[in-house]
């Protein structure tokens, strides 16, 4: 099994994804996240919490990462809120993203938060460091 499948296994059963609601998924190599809203996803205001949208993307594009055979870990990551995720509960915010650069020990990701209308609601950049 290589790198990539294992680590998909291992993020179905993955309690942190299935507490926070969060689905990753590869078809054709087009790696997609979505968060669905709960009650829980909310902040004092009422719209989803930035680190709900940070942990869907971080998710999504550790899954870019691992796409290509070699899983990492996240060295750093920057987002940048748009506008408002709002926190109508039962809806989603989904997640896209590609690869920047894939070096040897570094990869570099680039994400994209939309929201059920297709508005961007927050654009990431991550970068991972994988052991050769």
């Amino acid at each position: 099994m290589d790198s990539y499948s294992e680590l998909r296994q291992k993020g179905e059963h993955s309690s942190f994804s299935r507490h926070n609601h969060i689905t990753v998924t590869n078809q054709d190599g087009q790696v997609r996240g979505e968060l669905l809203i709960t009650e829980e996803s909310l902040n004092m205001l009422g719209v989803v919490h930035g680190g709900c949208l940070c942990a869907l993307a971080d998710s999504v594009a550790g899954s870019i990462v691992a796409a290509e055979g070699r899983a990492g870990v996240t060295l750093s990551c920057t987002l940048n809120y748009l506008r408002p995720a709002a926190g109508e509960i039962g809806k989603k915010i989904f997640c896209t993203g590609r690869m920047q650069k894939s070096g040897r020990t570094i990869a570099v990701c680039d994400t994209y938060l939309t929201n059920e209308a297709g508005k961007l609601v927050a654009t990431g950049t991550f970068t991972f460091y994988r052991q050769e």
